[in-house]
């Protein structure tokens, strides 16, 4: 089943560090919604493996559709709902949130569960007792779908809401779920976050779905499960902090009770318990810098005096203005690097123009492919220069 044909987005694009995160509210209950506009999402299909083979295998699907590095970015998932009837013999459906080590460490650090928009989706698709087609969520800031077919998970896409009209019918994202008799035969839920039910946006879905059902976020928050759905987690001490921990619990105990025998003991003793003392002090002092090392590590603390990446609507601006005619399939940014993939009649002349750019150096053409008759796939990456 075909989603929606929606703008694609930069991936991993980390918001700056001032920016307020999105919160959903249900009475004293609150979480941050995560933002498809800093973290890439895919929905990936695996055997069924044991787990500690499970995160190996993500990242290794990942290697081939995440941009930066998958092997040290911070990964969470989970599993989606599946058909009991048909689960036999098959893989097994789960969605993939792929983060920098910057965002994943301001994610873990959020207070509350961090939810994404597609557990949201999830709870959504079976509202007033059926179950939908097809369920939108709408932010001030972007757009999620998911598309459903026989209870399952069929496709999901994201995108800003800059690349939606605000006013009139949001025409070109509406072309994939429109089937070629109308949308009357769709059922849609469309849910709201900070959004007017009368804003023109969801005035037009109203108009081009005529069974639809409208929801605020909050309402859907007891359908949602946060120990199954939360991701980016705050994480607890590991296994080395603890032992570490636990050892020096344990040689203060024993030097307590040292100590206090140290008084009914020969000089002998005393001097044996002054060596121990001694030794202790050693490990003490060497488990202090392992547990300075250790922080330092889950805390890199972020390189100083650099200049903050660039804007990414600005890059993408800036690459359409001067690719022009072309048919871009995919857009990447991350930090002060950039990359695409595109389709255009003579990629060698559009290329000749993206390197005349003041704003891009380092620009490389990396391949081009026969697409069609009169047109031909080509891939380039280059580094944006601040300004």
């Amino acid at each position: 089943m075909t989603l929606l044909t929606l703008p694609a987005l930069p991936a991993n694009n980390a918001a700056p560090p001032d920016r307020p995160a999105s919160v959903v509210t249900a009475g004293k209950k609150s979480a941050v919604l995560l933002s498809p506009l800093e973290v890439q999402t895919d929905i990936l299909h695996l055997p069924p493996l044991p787990q500690k083979q499970r995160e190996k295998a993500v990242r290794r699907e990942l290697r081939s559709r995440y941009p930066g590095n998958a092997d040290t970015a911070c990964v969470e998932y989970f599993f989606l709902p599946q058909n009991r009837k048909k689960t036999a013999g098959r893989t097994r459906p789960l969605a993939a949130f792929t983060a920098g080590p910057e965002t994943g460490l301001r994610l873990r650090e959020a207070r509350g569960p961090v939810l994404p928009g597609l557990a949201f989706l999830l709870a959504g698709r079976r509202c007033a007792g059926k179950d939908s087609d097809l369920a939108l969520l709408l932010t001030p800031e972007w757009i999620e779908a998911a598309s459903f077919s026989g209870g399952e998970l069929a496709d999901y896409s994201a995108a800003g809401i800059t690349g939606i009209k605000s006013s009139g019918p949001p025409l070109e994202f509406l072309e994939g779920p429109r089937s070629k008799t109308g949308t009357e035969d769709r059922r849609v839920t469309i849910i709201l976050k900070d959004t007017d039910e009368n804003a023109d946006c969801v005035q037009s879905l109203r108009r081009h779905f005529a069974d639809h059902r409208i929801t605020g976020i909050g309402d859907l928050w007891d359908k949602v499960s946060i120990r199954r759905y939360a991701v980016f987690r705050r994480k607890t001490a590991g296994p080395n902090k603890k032992a570490a921990v636990l050892l020096l619990a344990f040689y203060g105990v024993f030097l307590f009770l040292a100590l206090a025998l140290a008084t009914a003991r020969a000089e002998k003793s005393a001097a044996r318990l002054g060596r121990n003392y001694d030794e202790l002090k050693a490990r003490h002092d060497e488990n202090g810098r392992l547990l300075a090392e250790i922080e330092a590590l889950e805390n890199p603390g972020a390189e100083r005096g650099k200049a903050g990446p660039p804007d990414p609507y600005a890059v993408i601006a800036e690459i359409h203005r001067r690719i022009r005619g072309a048919n871009f399939r995919s857009i990447t940014i991350q930090g002060e690097r950039f990359s695409f993939e595109a389709e255009a009649r003579d990629a060698l002349s559009l290329f000749r123009e993206l390197e005349q750019s003041p704003r891009f150096t380092g620009v490389t053409l990396h391949q081009t492919a026969p697409a069609s008759a009169d047109s031909e796939l080509f891939s380039v990456s280059g580094r944006v220069l601040h300004e």
